[in-house]
């Protein structure tokens, strides 16, 4: 037997309580191992829950931002009633805040995600994409041409 295997100490779930606007959030043990892995693959949860403790780090700043769920495209992509979608997108307040944040799972080609932010004020999207140049994701986006695409 090796004396110099790593053994990794007994996980359980992290439970943050609601605070600053974001309901409750709970990293599982296995949302936990993929978060202290170099190369854990995020999840849905990872991403979610990491963007609400992100945005408490950096309030006051932050507060202008709306913090989207990964989970509201497909929602509203598989057209789930307004009810739902209300009771799980109101508690962000995003119709007062000018700045949308919006992560999105890319499942094509490799499935990885990219960052959107909404700028309302100045009519721009930004568009962080590490795999852009893999990629390219002009035709994901629909632009009309009153809307301008900033591209940073």
């Amino acid at each position: 037997m090796a004396t110099d295997a790593h053994i990794p100490p007994i996980l359980t779930p992290i439970i943050r309580a609601s605070i600053d606007g974001f309901p409750r959030q709970t990293f599982v043990p296995s949302d936990i191992s993929i978060l202290a892995s170099p190369n854990g693959l995020l999840n849905d949860n990872c991403i979610n829950g990491c963007a609400a403790l992100l945005y408490s780090a950096f309030l006051p700043t932050a507060a202008r931002c709306a913090i989207l769920s990964t989970h509201d495209l497909p929602r509203i992509r598989y057209k789930v009633n307004d009810d739902s979608l209300w009771r799980n997108a109101s508690w962000t307040q995003y119709w007062d805040k000018p700045i949308w944040v919006l992560p999105i799972h890319c499942s094509v080609p490799v499935g990885h995600w990219v960052l959107c932010t909404i700028n309302f004020p100045s009519r721009q999207l930004f568009l962080f994409d590490s795999l852009a140049e893999q990629r390219p994701w002009q035709n994901d986006i629909k632009v009309s041409r009153l809307s301008t695409l900033a591209i940073r």
